[in-house]
């Protein structure tokens, strides 16, 4: 008993009265200059002027008891984003990203709603960094989950923006640098085909190439993702020639067709292995077939010509 309560007093000691650890952002989050005009309610007001003067729990209270009289209201998603911001500069990360989310799917379309858009990636990136949230209010917990989540729902409330974009590039970023290979590839895709033409195009369309083939686990696997990262490669040869030049785009096309002709061979030896010596050689061909110029031609017709001859004989 005596040791259960020490885990959960150290637990609360980490979570910090701010309800957070790990990794939080810095300075002063700014409330937009849209707040100021002269559209929102007096009283409104006072939960501004409480915010910036870093009363965070009065504005959070202020902004509350607005809401609680005029939930109808096609402004109560500035109280709604005071709340949230105040929230948010506490520290109370989760919460203020519910209370964001609250607040898009309520006023979906105002200018309220695309700043809390925002809002919403800026949280994600904080939780991808490390940020936690608080498991059944005192236990802090790692929140990547929670972040990449965000970043879906960001892909959702605006399809094909910017800011659809942005989300997809980072949820890709985190899955290839935790080495998630598939799922990083499957969010540069979705960039590339909802968002073409955006800034982060030509990023998601190298990264498409780097994930697809990095999912290569050698011999014994599948050489699909190998034939796929070529073409990738290629067509970011094509589409970005000078950065792919700069980037060796062309040894990381080297290294897919070594690997996929050390396929072959290695297919070829199992049939070596088991007595196909025909089969073997028809592999040896297609080397020298899909090869043609290269180290693996000569070693292939090298194979055809000591293998090729046991099968006339025979």
């Amino acid at each position: 008993m005596r040791q259960t309560l020490m885990i959960l007093l150290l637990a609360i000691a980490l979570a910090g009265i701010s309800g957070c650890s790990g990794t939080v952002h810095e300075g002063k989050i700014e409330l937009p200059a849209i707040l100021n005009d002269g559209q929102t309610p007096e009283f409104l007001m006072d939960a501004v002027r409480a915010y910036q003067n870093d009363n965070l729990k009065e504005a959070k209270e202020i902004a509350k008891d607005w809401l609680d009289e005029n939930e109808e209201s096609l402004l109560a998603d500035r109280a709604m984003f005071i709340k949230a911001t105040a929230l948010y500069q506490e520290h109370s990360y989760y919460s203020a990203a519910e209370q964001y989310k609250k607040l898009i799917e309520l006023h979906d379309g105002s200018v309220i709603s695309d700043l809390s858009v925002a809002k919403q990636v800026e949280l994600a990136e904080l939780f991808l960094n490390g940020a936690t949230r608080l498991l059944m209010g005192f236990l802090p917990v790692k929140a990547r989950t929670d972040g990449l989540a965000l970043l879906d729902d960001v892909s959702e409330y605006r399809p094909g923006s910017d800011i659809s974009a942005k989300a997809l590039m980072m949820a890709a970023d985190y899955y290839f640098k935790t080495e998630q290979y598939l799922e990083a590839q499957s969010y540069c895709q979705m960039l590339l085909d909802t968002c073409p033409k955006s800034p982060q195009a030509q990023r998601a369309m190298l990264l498409n190439g780097y994930s697809t083939h990095w999912q290569y686990r050698g011999f014994a696997y599948d050489t699909n993702c190998l034939n796929e990262a070529l073409v990738r490669y290629q067509q970011y040869q094509l589409y970005y020639p000078e950065d792919a030049k700069e980037k060796n785009i062309q040894g990381q096309i080297d290294l897919v067709r070594t690997q996929q002709a050390l396929k072959i061979f290695d297919i070829a030896d199992f049939y070596l292995r088991t007595g196909e010596t025909e089969a073997a050689v028809k592999s040896w061909e297609s080397v020298v077939r899909d090869f043609p110029d290269s180290q693996w031609e000569k070693s292939a017709m090298a194979k055809i010509q000591e293998y090729g001859n046991e099968i006339d004989e025979n």
